[in-house]
């Protein structure tokens, strides 16, 4: 089985603003003590595209499955075979 994933979402040259974010991005805060506060960092969320069955012995076709996600970003999907 072979997966395929997202592209970035976001960069560091162009991080979403937090209250109105749409994006696969979200920011953690990490890091921080009794006299330093947290540093904000920025992940993506990878979500799956495509998944690819192969049959390695027999030489059927390739069963592929493509999935597209709506909004808001990863909550929900629709699939194609």
């Amino acid at each position: 089985m072979d997966v395929g994933y997202s592209a970035p979402a976001c960069s560091h040259a162009g991080l979403p603003t937090p209250q109105t974010n749409t994006t696969r991005c979200f920011p953690q805060f990490m890091g921080g003590s009794n006299t330093d506060d947290p540093e904000r960092h920025w992940f993506n969320k990878y979500v799956v595209t495509s998944t690819t069955g192969t049959d390695r012995t027999g030489g059927a076709p390739d069963q592929v499955t493509r999935y597209t996600y709506l909004t808001p970003p990863g909550t929900s999907m629709t699939t194609t075979a």
